[in-house]
């Protein structure tokens, strides 16, 4: 008998292979035979929304599922948190981030660095470290990703020192940097020397 979990699996299928569309009249099909999409099922279709840069789509399903008393669970946030992001939609990621805390989720430093990543990229690297800063305050210790996204957001951002000053104290929290993060800074304190080089020569 097909269910709301086979659908499920179907949807994700077409999501993969970036066939959204074709996900998306599933997902209407099912409501057609009166089978009632599941927490899954709106995860998987929102992600597969976000992931095509189909935000809109994703926050509407996202609101319909609330209404129709069906909760968001961590994965369903941290895929519209990382489409908001991608999308450069940061008022509306800092907000759907304190409507999770204000849940109480049980979520993780993934979260944080999903949103870390958005406002580096954003070159918006000040509140990128506020946010940051704020984790130990909520018990959240910062993982080797998250401190070598905030490095990386340093190094493109010309503040080399404030990227080493951050090596070492994640080296005196006990968090090993990894060969990505040595790369990180290395390319930023190359590109730094050769600005610097270019301006003295002009």
């Amino acid at each position: 008998m097909v269910d709301a979990h086979s659908y499920s699996t179907l949807i994700n299928g077409y999501c993969k292979r970036k066939m959204v569309d074709d996900a998306r009249i599933l997902f209407l099909e099912m409501s057609h035979k009166g089978i009632v999409p599941d927490t899954v099922t709106y995860s998987t279709l929102i992600d597969g929304f976000c992931k095509m840069g189909s935000i809109q789509d994703a926050q509407n399903l996202f609101s319909e599922m609330q209404a129709l008393g069906q909760l968001p669970d961590i994965q369903t946030y941290s895929s519209l948190l990382d489409g908001l992001c991608k999308n450069k939609q940061f008022p509306k990621a800092v907000e759907l981030l304190e409507e999770m805390e204000g849940r109480k989720l049980d979520f993780n430093i993934v979260t944080y660095s999903i949103l870390t990543e958005g406002l580096c990229m954003a070159e918006k690297v000040e509140y990128a470290w506020d946010l940051l800063c704020s984790l130990s305050i909520k018990g959240i210790q910062p993982d080797v990703r998250t401190y070598t996204i905030m490095i990386s957001g340093f190094c493109n951002g010309g503040l080399t020192c404030e990227a080493e000053n951050l090596l070492r104290k994640m080296e005196e929290k006990g968090c090993s940097p990894d060969g990505f993060t040595y790369n990180t800074i290395i390319r930023g304190l190359i590109n730094s020397h050769l600005q610097h080089k270019k301006h003295r020569s002009d």
